[in-house]
């Protein structure tokens, strides 16, 4: 389970809209594919979901890559 939407747009100048579709992509949308398998791991009897992330979050990024980031 993962996404990815990159931004590329300089902090300083980077829209509240832009800002929501990068962070949407990149929440809400593992959020939404994790729901969506919860009904067929029950019926299958069990199973994992697995989520993972960018290596960025621990060495961060450029200026225009703030809400990849976060």
């Amino acid at each position: 389970n993962n996404a990815a939407a990159l931004a590329h747009h300089p902090f300083d100048e980077m829209t509240a809209d832009q800002w929501d579709a990068a962070f949407a992509a990149n929440t809400r949308g593992p959020f939404l594919c994790s729901r969506a398998a919860i009904p067929h791991l029950k019926a299958a009897g069990g199973g994992s979901i697995i989520n993972i992330g960018t290596t960025m979050i621990y060495r961060g990024g450029a200026m225009d890559r703030m809400a990849y980031t976060a």
